[in-house]
């Protein structure tokens, strides 16, 4: 684990976007490409930990190319205004996912 990170984050990446996947009642997060940037906003307005982490995505136009993890661990505390992603997801996923 990084230094900085305060909690452990489980990472699950594809290449598509996922609507469910490992661990997500639990606070992990969803990295993925192939969208080219078209499904930030969606991601931005959803409560799922997602994020687009293409090289045309929202996060890689601010990390200037290469996304650490260290700037996805800070996309998800942004996300959760500093809330444990566990905690986030039992509060803001829907029933069927807690």
């Amino acid at each position: 684990m990084c230094s900085r990170l305060t909690e452990n984050m489980v990472l699950n990446l594809c290449h598509y976007p996922l609507l469910t996947w490992n661990r997500k009642p639990h606070g992990s997060v969803m990295l993925h490409g192939h969208c080219h940037g078209k499904l930030d906003e969606y991601n931005r307005q959803s409560p799922d930990l997602r994020f687009d982490v293409g090289i045309d995505g929202e996060l890689s136009r601010r990390c200037g190319g290469f996304i650490s993890v260290e700037a996805v661990y800070d996309a998800a505390m942004e996300k959760t205004k500093g809330e444990p992603f566990a905690q986030y997801a039992r509060q803001n996923y829907l029933p069927e996912y807690r």
